[in-house]
C-alpha cells in the first residue's frame, strides 16, 4: 500500500476529523462534487534512503494538509483535528510500516474569489514530515 493511503486511514479512523468533515478527505483537490469543510493532502518531496548495499526501503517524505473551510475558526479546528491525529503517530496502517509523522510548518491559505471581492474559503496549511517503510 501507498504512504497516501495510509494517509487517508489514519485521517478518516479519527473521530474528531470524522466529526467535522466526514468523508470529505481528497488527495490534491476538492472535486467539484466536494464541499467544505474538507481535507486535501499531497505530497511535497520524497527522499528514499540508500545505503551501500542499495534501498533500505526507508523513506522520508513531506505531505502538505490542507484543512479547508468556511470560516476560520472552522479551519483552525479542523486543523487542530488533523494535528491531533497525525503529529507524532507512529504504527502500521494499511500495510505500511510509519515509523513516526512530526509537524513541521503550519500557515494560513485564504481563497480569494475570481473577482477578489471576498474571501470564500478559508485555508489553514500543515505540513508533515513522515518517515515510512515501502
Amino acid at each position: 500500500m501507498a504512504i497516501e493511503e495510509a494517509l487517508n486511514s489514519i485521517l478518516e479512523d479519527s473521530g474528531a476529523v470524522n466529526a467535522i468533515v466526514g468523508e470529505e478527505i481528497y488527495p490534491v483537490f476538492i472535486p467539484d462534487d466536494g464541499s467544505v469543510p474538507a481535507v486535501t493532502y499531497q505530497q511535497i518531496s520524497g527522499v528514499r534512503d540508500q545505503t551501500l548495499s542499495g534501498p533500505s526501503g526507508c523513506v522520508e517524505c513531506r505531505f502538505q494538509i490542507n484543512c479547508w473551510a468556511k470560516s476560520y475558526k472552522e479551519a483552525d479546528q479542523l486543523a487542530e483535528a488533523v494535528r491531533g491525529a497525525l503529529d507524532g503517530y507512529s504504527g502500521t496502517k494499511q500495510d505500511v510500516i510509519i515509523q513516526v509523522i512530526h509537524l513541521i510548518d503550519e500557515a494560513d491559505l485564504p481563497v480569494i474569489a475570481a473577482d477578489n471581492a471576498e474571501l470564500n474559503r478559508h485555508c489553514k496549511r500543515l505540513d508533515f514530515q513522515i518517515w515510512h517503510y515501502e
